[in-house]
Formats: C-alpha cells, sequence, structure tokens
C-alpha cells in the first residue's frame, strides 16, 4: 500500500539515539536504504546500524522496515528426513505384527492357503486392525518424538540475537527498565520525526498491541502515523509475555497497569514540559486497557487524545481474583504440557496465515509480511512460558477494577478525548458488543470501518491512517 504525504507538510525521519542501551561493539554494515511509505523515510535518513558482518539483515520487499528472519533460523518444524521416516514406519510395522502375533510369522498362511473347498482362508480382521493401530501409534510417536529431537523450531534469547543476528525491524530498540521491582528488558519501536513546519507544537504517539501480538503489528501504520498527525516520536513495545520482551519471574509484571508502567518510562523523556506537549495514545483489542492504564499514569495536565480500536472491552468478569488462591495442580505439571502443545500447535507450517485469516475482514488480502511481523516473536526462548504467565497474571487481585471503571476514571480526567474505530467484519470482537459496551457513555465516538476486520490498522493502513487524522482534525 503506497500512502501519499502531506504537501504542505515537510517531514523526514531520523534514527534516535535516546532510550536505548549500548550495543556491544560490532562491525559496521551499511543497510539498505528504506524506500518504502511513498516516501517518508529517505535513503539517507537512516545511520548505520550495527550488526555482525557476517549476518546483513535483508529488509522485506514489500515492508522495508521489518526484516527477513535469518536463514539459520526455523520458526516451524522441519520434515524429518525421508530415509529415516522409511525406517521408522517399516520398524513400526513390524513391530505392530509380531507384538499382536506371537508364533514368528505363521500369521501369513491364512493369506496364502487355500483349502480344499478352493476358497481362500479366514482373514484374522480383528487381530490385523490391532496391528495396524499399534503400527500407526507406534509410528506417530517415534517420528514426532524425533522431530521434536532434530527438527525443532528455534527458540533464542534476545542475547543471541543481539549479538549473533539482529533485531527483527529497523525500528527496533532495546533497553532495560525497572518493573515490579524486577529488571526488565523491553523490545520497542521508536519513530522520530522532525517536523520543519510543527509551529512549536509537540506531539507524542503511543501505541498498544493486542493479545497474541507484539509492537511489531503496529510496524506498518507506526512511521505513516507519526508523520500524518505531525507527531515528533512514535513508540510502541512489547508488552511482558509477548514479542521479545523478557519473561519476569512475578506475576504482577505481566498485568496491564504493569505494561502501562513500562510505556510511561518510554514515553516520559519525549514529553516537554511546555503545555503545548499533547499525547496521542492507541490501543489495540487487548492493548485498549493498557492505554487506557497508561492515560491515568500520565500528569493529568498533559492533554491526551486516545483512539480505541477493537476495543476488547467488558471481556473480563467483575469478580476479583485471588493472588494466592489454592493450587490443585503444580505449576510444572500444568506448564510442560501446555508449553509442549503450544509449540506443536504455533510450530505448525501456516498456523500464523489460519488464525490471521479470521481477523482479517478480506483474508485474500492477507500477505506473507503480515504473517512474519506475527512469527518473529514465536522464536524468542520463552515464548510459550511468558504466554502462560500472562494467562495467569490476568487473575490477580492487582487488576481489581473493571473496564467499566477504568474507562470512567480516564473519561473523567481533564483535556482527555476518547475515539473507537471498528471492524465492519471483526470476527473477533464484534461492533455490535463493542457499542453495547460502549452505550453507557454517549460522549464517546463510534467510527465503524465497513470492510476491514480486527486488525484495521495492518489490513489497511492507509484506511486507518486517514480515519485517525480525521478524528484528531
Amino acid at each position: 500500500m503506497q500512502l501519499k504525504p502531506p504537501s504542505a507538510r515537510s517531514t523526514r525521519l531520523v534514527v534516535p539515539h535516546h532510550l536505548s542501551t549500548t550495543i556491544p561493539s560490532l562491525p559496521m554494515t551499511r543497510m539498505a536504504p528504506n524506500i518504502g511509505l511513498s516516501g517518508l523515510v529517505s535513503s539517507s535518513s537512516w545511520e548505520d546500524i550495527a550488526v555482525p558482518a557476517t549476518v546483513v539483515p535483508e529488509p522485506c520487499p514489500d515492508e522495508p522496515n521489518l526484516y527477513q528472519l535469518p536463514g539459520d533460523v526455523h520458526p516451524t518444524y522441519r520434515p524429518v528426513p525421508a530415509l529415516a521416516t522409511v525406517v521408522i514406519w517399516v520398524s513400526a510395522t513390524l513391530v505392530g505384527v509380531l507384538t499382536t502375533w506371537k508364533r514368528k510369522l505363521s500369521w501369513v498362511l491364512p493369506f496364502v492357503t487355500v483349502q480344499a473347498g478352493g476358497s481362500a482362508g479366514s482373514i484374522p480382521w480383528k487381530k490385523l486392525s490391532f496391528a495396524i493401530c499399534k503400527a500407526v501409534v507406534m509410528g506417530l510417536a517415534v517420528s514426532t518424538a524425533l522431530q521434536d529431537l532434530i527438527r525443532p523450531p528455534s527458540r533464542i534469547s534476545i542475547e543471541t540475537l543481539r549479538q549473533k543476528y539482529f533485531l527483527p525491524s529497523r525500528l527496533s530498540k532495546y533497553t532495560t527498565l525497572t518493573i515490579a521491582n524486577e529488571t526488565l528488558g523491553v523490545h520497542y519501536l521508536e519513530c522520530v520525526t522532525v517536523n520543519e513546519e510543527s509551529n512549536g507544537a509537540h506531539r507524542v504517539l503511543y501505541c498498544n498491541h493486542g493479545f497474541g501480538a507484539s509492537s511489531l503489528s503496529w510496524l506498518p501504520a507506526l512511521p505513516v502515523l507519526t508523520s500524518r498527525l505531525n507527531c515528533n516520536v512514535g513508540l510502541s513495545h512489547d508488552a511482558a509475555g509477548f514479542g521479545f520482551t523478557g519473561r519476569p519471574h512475578g506475576l504482577e509484571s505481566y498485568t496491564s497497569k504493569s505494561s502501562a508502567s513500562i510505556a510511561k518510562q518510554l514515553l516520559l523523556p519525549c514529553l516537554k514540559s511546555n503545555a503545548e506537549t499533547t499525547v496521542v495514545l492507541m490501543g489495540h483489542s487487548m492493548g485498549c486497557i493498557t492505554t487506557l492504564q497508561l492515560a491515568l499514569q500520565l500528569d493529568v495536565c498533559v492533554p491526551k487524545r486516545i483512539i480505541l480500536c477493537a476495543p476488547a472491552l467488558g471481556l473480563r468478569s467483575g469478580k476479583k481474583g485471588k493472588q494466592n488462591g489454592r493450587r490443585y495442580l503444580p505449576k510444572v505439571l500444568v506448564d510442560i504440557p501446555a508449553s509442549y502443545l503450544l509449540r506443536r500447535a504455533v510450530g505448525r507450517p501456516g498456523f500464523w496465515r489460519r488464525g490471521l485469516s479470521v481477523a482479517w475482514g478480506n483474508a485474500k488480502l492477507l500477505s506473507d509480511t503480515d504473517c512474519l511481523r506475527f512469527q518473529w516473536p514465536s522464536i524468542g526462548k520463552g515464548w510459550e512460558r511468558g504466554l502462560l504467565d500472562f494467562a495467569r497474571a490476568q487473575s490477580l487481585t492487582r487488576e481489581l477494577s473493571t473496564d467499566e471503571e477504568i474507562l470512567r476514571n480516564v473519561m473523567a480526567l481533564p483535556n482527555t478525548t476518547i475515539d473507537v474505530i471498528v471492524g465492519g467484519k471483526d470476527r473477533i470482537v464484534s461492533p455490535q458488543r463493542i457499542r453495547k459496551f460502549l452505550a453507557a457513555f454517549p460522549n464517546i465516538n463510534i467510527v465503524e470501518l465497513d470492510d476491514v476486520g480486527h486488525d484495521a490498522f495492518e489490513e489497511d493502513v492507509e484506511l486507518f491512517v486517514n480515519t485517525v487524522d480525521d478524528l484528531l482534525k
């Protein structure tokens, strides 16, 4: 998709230096210029990026800000070698036969013996069925075990990714923050612009991603939004449990409040103390709760424009969870099989395409690059554990406030407006359900985009950006 920047606005993007930690000294490799987004990023705008000289990031042809996975990294299970497959199934068949018929190979006689009357001997169907079932079960079990042993999906720590390979995008940054008394490595996107006709106004954009996604889901729209909305900087981070942000031990770090605390620490250095600073806060699906929590954590004097896209609000029960509730099964007995099942599911080729086709209003518009943005984080070490710990954290007593209470508290803030964008073909959080929840908030404007699904800002970047631009005007 090609977007043309406004003719009356001169904008260029630069690589920011603040907020990110120092990357270990590595050979310098010239990166290919960013030639996408209709010229919003010029080839001279980007500085050299420190990466290993032997591993050069390869940008996606249709999305230059996103890198292809390294060639020796495998996000999915690979097939077992053909020779090994043949050996496994021949062996499984022999074992099934020999454990069913105890007397060597005398079971063959009924198939080759013709009785005096000329009719074939009776076939032992019951034993034959047992033998086939044994062979199939054994063959599948051995094939699966061998695949897990020699052909599993790659799992890479963030340290290895940074030192041996590269972060997933041009806009990727990595820093260390303290959240809930834990030191946490955070992966985030940062897009900085120099707006020559900003008239002294200072505006900052922050985007929060939804469940199962990462900050990369905002990658197609973030540079365009930052420029079109005349923002000085656009930011988005991976929530704990998702993407390449670390997997903390305490469950409190996985809550929406803690995710909002991460956003606040990244956002504060970008704010100016003058009254002209405006913060544009965006959230998608589950990330809308984080966005509202962020609005409550920022200074009340800072003007806030909030855009919620397909908000997953009103889905949580109002019951208070128990942080230290009784555990009927040890965590290890739950996590080991659950982690394995997650790995098997996500490691199947085509998993993300099948899943995202539900989120897109028109599955034909779903590209390989769209799938890659979601597939990238799945190679991260601890991906499965992070998802399970996030699910546990949702029942903490510290998440007592209902979505309605949080929304009312945000609506009470001075200089704060909220707009909601829904997809007319959203099959995950239906527009009808969102309207029903927001019926108690008549001051919230709802805009429905007819031909898109749950991820409007990815499915149709131009339509989404134009809609947001009109709302903020």
